[in-house]
């Protein structure tokens, strides 16, 4: 086993000690860009909900959004063997008993699967529909829409929108 330790932490340093950013150096140019372009590769997605809007029509609140891969690598969900998928998924709450922050509760209402996104792309969730029915109160709804964790960047994982009947 220390044979094994020895030998990574030797290749380890002429690996990075080789790298060099003029043309002269061991992997040149060339070496650079392969070097940063597999490290973009195995870098993390950040998936961030992008956008979040509602409107009242009739008595259903229609609600969409969008979601972005703002990181470097492509973001994957698993598909199982058994059946099923692993991954990320997109989830839509209604905010109760007095909002976020003021001692309120959220009781979901939808969740989906994110599908695989590109680095850069931006998904746009099928159109929700929830009756106003499944929401109490009658003045102004107040919705969240959060991603399930899986990135180190959770401040941009979630939005919430509040849609008010116009009279």
């Amino acid at each position: 086993m220390k044979r094994f330790a020895i030998s990574v932490a030797c290749v380890g340093l002429f690996a990075f000690g080789s790298l060099s950013t003029s043309e002269g150096g061991p992997l040149g140019a060339a070496g650079l860009a392969k070097a940063k372009a597999d490290a973009q590769r195995f870098s993390a997605a950040d998936l961030a909900v992008a956008q979040f809007s509602g409107t009242l029509e009739g008595s259903n609140y229609v609600l969409g959004g969008s979601v972005k891969n703002l990181g470097p690598a492509d973001y994957f969900h698993t598909i199982l063997l058994k059946g099923g998928s692993q991954g990320r998924r997109v989830q839509l709450f209604v905010v109760v008993n007095g909002g976020l922050g003021k001692g309120g509760s959220t009781r979901l209402l939808r969740t989906m699967l994110v599908p695989n996104i590109k680095s850069g792309q931006t998904w746009t969730l099928p159109t929700m529909t929830i009756p106003t029915s499944q929401v109490p109160g009658s003045a102004t709804a107040q919705f969240l829409l959060k991603l399930t964790p899986g990135d180190n960047n959770s401040a941009n994982d979630w939005r919430q929108t509040w849609v008010t009947p116009v009279r």
